[in-house]
């Protein structure tokens, strides 16, 4: 029913009554309840009446309610005329509807909202040192970029007016500095709490995490274990997956040990995900698996991260395998799933598997996006299947990355087709796509292929420039380049301005010049190449040589 027209009714039904001003509140809450938006003007005659006819004993429900509505039906400017001309003699009441508002904005995620309420109204009131209302402006402050000055502020208000001592107050201050990346300003607050609750712990932690502090972070654990707090599971998970990224596997463990004593974490799927991909990810498989038959809820984020492990292990038959198990408990995997089977696929080698993947994704509607087509692309260009296939693939991707370029650069090199596969990268450079060490390799293999010199040195001319000439696979793949290519001078050039060559380097400058009947020259070089391991005593040479040594043929 129209706003006006409940109005209308409900005036006349209570015309003539004494204290027909209360039906008011039970319209504004249809107001505040119903999405219909009522003009404007209606809710302020309703203001208006409220002003002139509520009593005082009957409190503030009506300044709460109008202001409620207001927000709902009129710009913030109006809000507050209405609301003063309801309450102009009642500050305490309109100040409380004031704070339960910005109160209202701050948690509904309206940081900049109600930044702009505090700062109009609260504010210049002189109670902006209400501890009622300082948490949820200062979360406001940290959320917002232009309240950064602001809440600072608030801090030394809060240091002022001792409120520092209340732990809502120190919390949102330490989340506040978390969110600035100011670590040690969060310290110094969490350092002068007087009493320190699990939250507390928490922050600051997550605030050293967050920052990349990540000793910090375990020693703060370890200090929270000792006080008989634990961290929230969803924070320990963030530890746990820290250490598994940074390869920290004696971290984990301890991190693991000591949430092993707190009964949340027992039905936590996510901190169970996160020890999973730990131990895979650092190469303890049977921790992995043993957390894994440990977990009460599989879901198909655990089942990707276990397939995931494998992969990362190199056990590829047990990641279908998985996949297979997976399918047969009534769980689907999703694209990220596919994606990393599609690795396995590579890894085996196996056509067969990755047709079957490729089958699935397209019932599934997972070819139409970008990332599975790329593993799709790259897949099949490892598979060595036929060129037609992966040139429809390339075409429908939308946006191509890197990833997809050069699968199918490679796949023209493979497929003998070497010049589309130099087409295909000047198209790649006009699209603004840097290539990467895999697009270089394949690029300096199709010269190689070509045996054209002049294309050879246009594409060491962009290396050069590009700044992508000095990883030593790279100069490797030069030397052996403009060997084939008949151009020996080049190729001992390049090996005289390499910073570290290691073997690789050296067996390829002795194959350039045995091939090209330089036998006696091979041999000094070979012999400088063993004398230089000797000296080094290891493998692979990768230090500095001397003039002498860099200049042994003639």
């Amino acid at each position: 029913m129209d706003f006006s027209v409940q109005f209308q009714e409900k005036t006349s039904a209570e015309n003539g009554r004494q204290g027909n001003v209360f039906f008011i509140p039970p319209l504004l809450n249809i107001v505040v309840a119903e999405e219909s938006k009522p003009p404007s003007l209606q809710v302020l005659a309703l203001v208006q009446v409220a002003s002139q006819e509520w009593p005082p004993q009957k409190g503030n429900e009506v300044p709460v309610v109008v202001l409620e509505a207001l927000c709902k039906t009129t710009p913030l400017g109006v809000e507050l005329g209405g609301l003063k001309s309801l309450c102009p003699h009642r500050p305490i009441i309109m100040t409380t509807a004031l704070i339960r508002e910005v109160k209202r904005l701050a948690s509904g995620g309206l940081y900049s909202a109600a930044l702009e309420l505090y700062k109009l109204e609260i504010h210049p009131s002189g109670l902006h040192a209400a501890t009622s209302i300082l948490p949820s402006i200062i979360r406001a402050c940290a959320s917002s970029r232009i309240g950064y000055p602001l809440g600072l502020q608030l801090h030394g208000v809060a240091l002022k007016s001792g409120s520092c001592s209340d732990s809502v107050m120190s919390n949102s201050i330490i989340s506040m500095y978390s969110k600035l990346s100011m670590p040690g300003s969060a310290w110094c607050v969490f350092d002068e709490m007087p009493h320190r609750d699990p939250i507390s712990w928490n922050s600051l932690i997550n605030c050293f995490l967050q920052n990349g502090f990540l000793r910090e972070s375990l020693e703060a654990l370890r200090e929270m274990c000792l006080q008989y707090f634990f961290p929230r599971p969803e924070l320990a998970a963030g530890l746990v997956s820290v250490c598994g990224h940074s390869g920290k596997l004696r971290l984990g463990k301890q991190i693991h040990a000591r949430v092993l004593f707190d009964p949340r974490s027992e039905g936590s799927v996510l901190l169970s995900t996160a020890l999973l991909h730990m131990y895979l990810t650092c190469h303890d498989s049977w921790m992995g698996f043993h957390v894994f038959d440990r977990m009460p809820i599989k879901n198909e984020v655990s089942w990707t991260a276990l397939i995931s492990g494998c992969i990362a292990n190199n056990e590829y038959e047990m990641s279908i395998s998985c996949l297979r198990k997976m399918q047969c408990l009534g769980l689907s995997p999703n694209r990220v799933t596919m994606i990393c089977l599609l690795q396995a696929c590579v890894g085996l080698g196996s056509l067969k598997h990755g047709k079957e993947i490729h089958g699935y994704g397209f019932r599934r509607g997972f070819d139409s996006e970008d990332r599975f087509s790329a593993a799709l692309l790259h897949m099949y260009c490892e598979c060595k299947e036929r060129l037609t296939r992966s040139r429809t693939i390339f075409e429908s991707c939308r946006a191509k990355d890197v990833v997809a370029w050069s699968s199918m650069v490679r796949s023209y090199l493979q497929a003998g087709e070497a010049a589309s596969a130099m087409e295909l990268f000047g198209q790649m450079r006009k699209e603004g796509i840097r290539p990467n060490s895999v697009t270089l390799l394949a690029v300096i293999s199709t010269c190689t292929l070509l045996s054209s010199l002049t294309l050879a040195q246009s594409v060491h001319g962009y290396l050069i420039k590009s700044a992508l000439n000095r990883q030593v696979f790279i100069e490797n793949s030069l030397i052996d380049m403009y060997s084939k290519c008949g151009c020996l001078p080049a190729s001992h050039q390049v090996f005289s301005e390499m910073a570290g060559p290691d073997l690789v380097s050296w067996s390829t400058l002795v194959a350039a010049y045995g091939l090209h009947g330089h036998g006696e020259v091979a041999l000094q070089l070979f012999h400088c190449g063993i004398i230089t391991r000797r000296r080094l005593g290891c493998g692979a040479v990768h230090g500095t040589l001397g003039d002498g040594e860099r200049s042994c043929p003639p």
